[in-house]
């Protein structure tokens, strides 16, 4: 039995593997690309899924991370 994350069961079309944190991480990491290649511009564009948990706490993260500096 292949183990999956307890809100693979909300989304059966799904192979989530990504954490709010890891959202938070890579919003980070463009955000400094964007500072040195683009004067700081980010557009962002996020999917959802069949569960609305996940995506909700990593758009939390996501433009949480979009306002730190």
């Amino acid at each position: 039995m292949r183990w999956s994350p307890p809100h693979a069961a909300r989304d059966p079309l799904a192979h989530p593997s990504l954490e709010a944190e890891d959202f938070t991480w890579a919003t980070c990491a463009v955000r400094g690309n964007a500072r040195r290649t683009c004067s700081g511009k980010v557009v962002s564009a996020r999917e959802g899924g069949y569960d609305l948990e996940g995506p909700g706490r990593s758009a939390v993260a996501h433009v949480a991370a979009l306002g730190e500096d």
